[in-house]
């Protein structure tokens, strides 16, 4: 009888031991529901609306393939439509070079080296000075959340687990790739000219800005790629001020007496 009870014990822990449930299968994470691209462009029609000028400081990152990072600290104002103007600070918070442009023209002052340029605002001239291949026009835009797009009858939208993205041709022949958060805030921006990366762009830090009583949700940090050249760019802006009142004067300089003149 105690033989029997003990083969019976003995059974009936093996029987337990493959009989452990398995473990339910994770749910796949829901889709966001489907929405037009007019859905997903209306906060930037809201930026179109009711931004026009940026201003504050913000903290720079140039990374360069085969260089370290540097670092610099830069005063930035842009107003629309084309108008911008970047100061690099010093050490001890002064402007060392100061780079303005009012759409048509573009200006930079080397304060240190007494050096005074002036030329085209194209996205050459640009480049030479601080390293963005971009006309004073175009960075406006990406910078006030007005990026070129194509028209709205040429994007078509995918659904994501984490967001959209919706891609389309340009006028100009390039292709637009356009991601959204589930938030339906844009994060990045690609620019692909025969199917290579010419310029990369992504938003983050987003605050909300009450704007003529519509809330307006804005980046604080811009992330600008050149994947051609293995140039990257980050701006940090810790309190950016939107709408604020800029001469126009500020977008044009003159040559300081004693300063040495070149042509860009």
């Amino acid at each position: 009888m105690r033989r029997f009870v003990i083969s019976a014990l003995l059974m009936l822990f093996a029987l337990c031991a493959c009989s452990v449930p398995e473990r339910p299968e994770k749910n796949p994470a829901p889709l966001l529901p489907e929405l037009s691209i007019d859905d997903l462009l209306e906060g930037q029609r809201r930026c179109e609306r009711l931004i026009t000028s940026l201003r504050g400081l913000s903290r720079a990152t140039l990374r360069e393939e085969g260089r370290s990072p540097a670092k610099s600290s830069q005063a930035l104002l842009v107003q629309w439509p084309a108008s911008a103007r970047v100061e690099i600070l010093g050490f001890l918070g002064q402007p060392a070079l100061v780079t303005a442009s009012n759409g048509r023209d573009l200006f930079a002052m080397d304060i240190s080296h007494r050096a005074f340029y002036e030329g085209e605002a194209s996205a050459e001239n640009l480049e030479r000075l601080v390293r963005l291949r971009l006309d004073p026009a175009e960075l406006t835009r990406l910078m006030l959340m007005r990026p070129p797009l194509p028209e709205t009858s040429r994007l078509k939208v995918s659904v994501l687990t984490d967001g959209y993205l919706a891609s389309g041709v340009m006028q100009d022949g390039e292709t637009a790739r356009l991601r959204f958060d589930s938030r339906r805030r844009l994060i990045q921006i690609t620019y692909l000219a025969r199917g290579e990366t010419r310029l990369d762009v992504e938003y983050g830090a987003f605050r909300d800005f009450v704007l003529a009583g519509e809330t307006v949700a804005f980046p604080t940090r811009w992330q600008v790629s050149f994947p051609a050249r293995k140039t990257r760019i980050t701006l940090q802006m810790d309190k950016p001020e939107l709408n604020a009142p800029l001469a126009e004067r500020l977008f044009c300089l003159e040559a300081p007496q004693g300063f040495r003149r070149e042509a860009l």
